[in-house]
């Protein structure tokens, strides 16, 4: 069967896959499709149907992946190659991940409060990843 992938900022695409195919399996494929510095496995969060495609280890059956179907993807950035490795050396001296999570916070960015022009762009631009059959 083929299932419709689209990625944030990228064209969409069908991929040849079984029904019986993990999540792990179908992950590899678009690593393959995309490429590994844009949508590397271990880092992608698929989304089928407004539901997270968590278990890599459950197969498209189990979970309701049907032909024709669209799956978005996003890549989840790898926070640990995102920050200077100070922060990194002091999380991981940490004993409770209150520590950590402190450490981390502190190191990254907040994010820029967006305008209400801002915002519709960003919900204009994600439109098409609408994710309903």
């Amino acid at each position: 069967m083929k299932v419709k992938i689209q990625g944030l900022g990228t064209p969409r695409i069908e991929i040849e896959v079984n029904p019986d195919d993990k999540i792990s399996d179908l992950k590899k494929k678009i690593e393959g499709v995309f490429g590994a510095n844009d949508f590397p496995a271990a880092t992608q969060i698929l989304v089928n149907r407004r539901r997270y495609l968590k278990c890599e280890h459950s197969t498209l059956r189990e979970l309701n992946v049907v032909g024709n179907g669209k799956i978005g993807v996003i890549a989840a950035p790898i926070m640990r190659n995102l920050m200077p490795k100070p922060v990194w050396a002091s999380a991981a001296g940490s004993s409770s991940p209150a520590q950590v999570a402190s450490v981390i916070s502190s190191a990254v960015p907040k994010p820029p409060k967006l305008n209400a022009q801002e915002v519709a762009s960003l919900r204009a631009r994600t439109q098409d990843l609408a994710l309903n059959d």
